[in-house]
């Protein structure tokens, strides 16, 4: 019998807090562990994500041998134990920005997986032509997100679920995802853009009459592309179905496409490593059912490149600066409490 020992997990823990002390310097704090971490701001939060996510020892960089050396990271066997994966999710929000089907279905299973807050946004009102009967009966000419807002609240159990406003924002959830039901294509990379000054992570899902897309992971920095480098990879309409055929009434289409990307936040969000979505768009092609994939790395000459190296990703310019600088000692007593975790507003 083949037995395979355990990789340990070099990990940020769910308790830890980042502050910004200005646009050069972070402060990193867990328990009674403290360091300042000197670097682009954006850069080291958008790395926090992913050490929360863990980093194997075998190939961690040089960085995050001195955070475990400076006690603010956990090891481990890289394998969280249930209630660790219950208690991530519970600690998290993600914001389901449209709810079209395929939104709808995914909210409601952000509720049952039992994230910890669930955001809606989707300003269209409600008719004949929305899935779902539940949705439907008696509600027409009310907000799709004020009505499933409504359902689920009756039915979560310890998630709060929040409406947001149309045009309102969302500060602090940890990823939104875009769902739309405009073909098998991607957001334009403005509207990327805009999603990535409320969250640090946009999940895109596009469903239509051909297929869908799901994917990759969207950020500013990491191991995902960001919007700039996106554009060299994006497909044309017909990509996701080859076949050319049209999904018919009733099509299942949706709810598969809700049930991957559930699974994959969950991974995400509690998991061991980064799920296949972090920088992998799959397609579903609506007339005969074929999946595929492939991958959607940073681009090579894309400046978001340069900051892999933390993740543990070989860059492939060799000219790339490291992200992060130096580490040192702060003073603990000037550690700030942690801040409000989300921030739902509405139009200014």
């Amino acid at each position: 019998m083949d037995v395979t020992t355990p990789a340990l997990i070099y990990r940020l823990p769910p308790d830890a807090i980042a502050t910004v002390l200005d646009e050069a310097t972070v402060r990193l704090q867990a328990g009674d562990a403290s360091v300042l971490v000197d670097g682009d701001a954006e850069t080291v939060l958008a790395a926090t994500k992913s050490l929360a996510c863990g980093v194997p020892v075998a190939a961690a960089p040089e960085v995050v041998e001195q955070l475990w050396t400076h006690g603010v990271l956990q090891r481990d066997d890289g394998a969280p134990t249930a209630e660790l994966r219950r208690a991530r999710l519970a600690m998290s929000c993600v914001l389901v920005d449209g709810l079209s089907d395929c939104g709808a279905r995914l909210a409601e299973l952000l509720v049952d997986l039992g994230v910890g807050t669930v955001v809606l946004r989707d300003g269209t009102e409600i008719s004949e032509e929305d899935e779902g009967e539940r949705l439907r009966r008696g509600r027409r000419g009310r907000r799709r997100a004020e009505v499933l807002t409504e359902l689920l609240r009756a039915s979560a159990d310890g998630t709060a679920v929040l409406e947001c406003p149309a045009e309102g924002g969302v500060q602090g959830a940890d990823v939104q995802v875009l769902v739309r039901a405009e073909g098998a294509s991607w957001p334009s990379r403005e509207q990327l853009q805009a999603r990535l000054r409320e969250t640090s992570r946009v999940l895109p899902i596009s469903v239509g009459e051909q297929g869908a897309l799901l994917g990759p992971v969207v950020a500013a920095a990491g191991p995902s592309p960001c919007p700039a480098c996106l554009e060299s990879h994006r497909p044309g309409t017909a990509e996701a179905s080859p076949s050319g055929a049209r999904s018919t009434g009733g099509s299942p289409l949706p709810g598969l496409c809700a049930h991957l990307a559930a699974l994959q936040l969950r991974e995400l969000l509690a998991g061991q490593q980064l799920p296949d979505l972090t920088d992998t768009v799959i397609h579903i092609d609506a007339g005969t059912g074929t999946v595929r994939s492939r991958p959607v790395p940073p681009a090579a000459d894309c400046p978001c490149r340069a900051q892999s190296e933390l993740f543990g990703v070989p860059s492939e310019s060799p000219e790339s600066p490291e992200p992060l600088e130096s580490l040192e000692s702060p003073e603990l007593s000037e550690v700030p409490g942690p801040s409000e975790p989300v921030d739902v507003e509405g139009p200014s």
